[in-house]
């Protein structure tokens, strides 16, 4: 009888990242420049709360306002041997094909741009902020470099240049100029928001605090400080608090396309405008504060085994972004958990189709075609995962729990696929290959400890092998039911001896919550080992008792003829 056990859980839920690296809003004066994925938004050094991520077009700016401030710096340099029109045709064109994403062909453009006007800020910004949504970040700092040649003191420079190294890994340098920035005007609140971040994700929390707070003290309604702020009680476990500030984030993006928390208008617009269009830089969902929000209620709803709340949450994660392969995995778990087994496995699919190289999704998508009763289709994503987790000379003992939850699950797998053998199986005929003289007091002897259990199973494999090459042929039930036999007693002694270098571990380390705080999967073992070797054994031991029985009977003949002889 195969013991009835349920699978283990799995417990490895990847952390979502938090980083926020875009912020725009607009204001009476100057108006943002750029958003892209992991990047700030320009803005003015005056900006005093405002809407996030802005695409309303901007009534009083300056025209010449790409990267400028409030200094007298808006002097625009023409070459007087060439007409002002064709440099600004340029530009138009250049922002056309930007809003139609056309970028490689933008930058040409405002290349002919600044070989015909080369002191102009303007063309200067626009291949920047192009530069720099793009990823090119060491081009894009050169440009704003020579803006800033122009302008010392403009705070959107200095906040692009901030954005292009954080992006670059130099967080520090980066640290530097938002912290100019805040010298200029301590209210700007893309710097205030970013630096709160930054502290929060180097895990000084009273710092990133204070950056908050001044986000919120300029703007109450800053979903940067609110998102923030969230994301900060959520760091100090106060899962309480995170829930209802990030609900009211949500709130405040009601009414409103979400693509409008993510769209910036960049390079001057309005009446005085030299441009004909505003250029447009549509960022990345994940820095989105409203897409955040659901993000992280996800997650909360989830850790906290909410299931219909976090599935809700979820679906409104992969609405908003439907490669998020991670939300789809999660996703398909509640959905296996409820039941919808069919759609579990369709939205883990869809994850994989992402991210075929996924080992989570992978375990997810085994378990769900064993709850599915498709044993065969789970069993080579098992033994994959195993593969992987056994890889190098000293597999990682932080692994150990994937390992022993995967070879349970593999266990359980071909415990269910040995049940469809015995009506085929002969297990007499198995038996009788068992040498008497040589293995079958080891193969009769009952282990009492993991040790014993792992080299009782290891002495199965070699018996199984020794079938599955030289006695049944390949292509047979008989060599099949070999086959799947060795595999199920390596992975009994895989898990034995998982499970004693877990113990080993924790018996050095003298662990106070011990990971294996009970022995059902030390007991599961034993009784799978138990079941399998009965179901051989006796039948060999029947096996016996038929031939001294045909022996006796033999006798018996004999001694009758004897006398019938007599």
């Amino acid at each position: 009888m195969i013991p009835n056990l349920l699978k283990s859980s799995k417990n490895n839920l990847k952390n979502i990242s938090k980083i926020r690296n875009n912020f725009s809003f607009n204001n009476n004066q100057k108006q943002i420049i750029l958003i892209s994925s992991n990047n700030i938004i320009k803005s003015s050094p005056n900006s005093s709360g405002s809407n996030l991520f802005s695409n309303q077009n901007n009534k009083n700016k300056n025209k010449n306002n790409i990267c400028f401030n409030n200094n007298n710096n808006n002097k625009r340099f023409y070459s007087s041997s060439i007409k002002p029109t064709q440099f600004e045709n340029l530009i138009n064109k250049a922002s056309e094909l930007i809003n139609e994403s056309r970028f490689e062909e933008a930058i040409k453009s405002l290349n002919a741009a600044i070989e015909i006007q080369p002191l102009d800020a303007n063309a200067y910004a626009l291949r920047a902020d192009t530069l720099e949504f793009l990823g090119r970040y060491d081009e894009a700092i050169l440009d704003y470099e020579k803006i800033l040649r122009f302008l010392p003191q403009s705070i959107p420079c200095y906040s692009s240049l901030a954005s292009c190294f954080y992006n670059k890994g130099e967080i520090d340098r980066a640290i530097r100029y938002f912290e100019q920035i805040l010298i200029i005007d301590p209210n700007y609140i893309p710097a205030n928001g970013f630096l709160g971040d930054i502290y929060l994700k180097k895990g000084d929390l009273s710092k990133s605090l204070e950056y908050y707070k001044n986000v919120l003290k300029v703007q109450p309604d800053s979903v940067i400080g609110l998102v923030g702020l969230g994301s900060l009680a959520l760091k100090q476990n106060n899962k309480k608090d995170a829930i209802k500030i990030f609900r009211q984030v949500i709130k405040l993006g009601e009414g409103k396309p979400i693509s409008f928390f993510q769209t910036s208008v960049s390079a001057a617009s309005g009446e005085k405008s030299i441009y004909q269009n505003d250029t447009k830089f549509k960022g990345s969902i994940e820095s989105n504060p409203i897409y955040i929000a659901h993000v992280s209620l996800a997650h909360i709803y989830y850790n906290e085994l909410n299931a219909v709340d976090a599935l809700k949450q979820f679906n409104k994660v992969i609405e908003y972004n439907p490669n998020n392969s991670n939300a789809l995995a999660l996703a398909s778990t509640l959905k296996q958990q409820d039941g919808q087994l069919g759609e579990a496995l369709e939205t883990i699919d869809k994850s994989l189709e992402l991210d075929p190289s996924s080992d989570f999704s992978k375990s997810i998508k085994a378990d769900i075609l064993y709850d599915l009763e498709r044993f065969e289709e789970a069993v080579p994503l098992f033994k994959e995962l195993l593969a992987g987790f056994l890889q190098g000379e000293n597999p990682d003992p932080e692994k150990a729990l994937p390992r022993l939850s995967v070879l349970h699950n593999l266990i359980l797998s071909y415990a269910h696929l040995s049940a469809q053998f015995p009506q085929v199986i002969d297990f007499n005929e198995i038996s009788r290959k068992i040498d008497p003289t040589t293995e079958l007091e080891q193969l009769s002897k009952i282990p009492e400890t993991l040790f014993e259990l792992n080299a009782s199973c290891r002495h199965w494999v070699k018996f199984f092998q020794r079938l599955s090459q030289s006695v049944y042929i390949s292509g047979t039930v008989q060599r099949e039911f070999s086959d799947l036999m060795l595999e199920f007693f390596q992975s009994i002694a895989l898990a034995a001896s998982e499970i004693v270098q877990i113990n080993h571990r924790e018996m050095q380390n003298q662990s106070e919550n011990p990971i294996l705080q009970d022995y059902e999967m030390e007991k599961m073992l034993f009784e799978y080992y138990t079941d399998l070797t009965f179901s051989i054994l006796n039948n060999n031991n029947n096996n016996n008792n038929n031939n001294n029985n045909n022996n006796n009977n033999n006798n018996n003949n004999n001694n009758n003829n004897n006398n019938n002889n007599n």
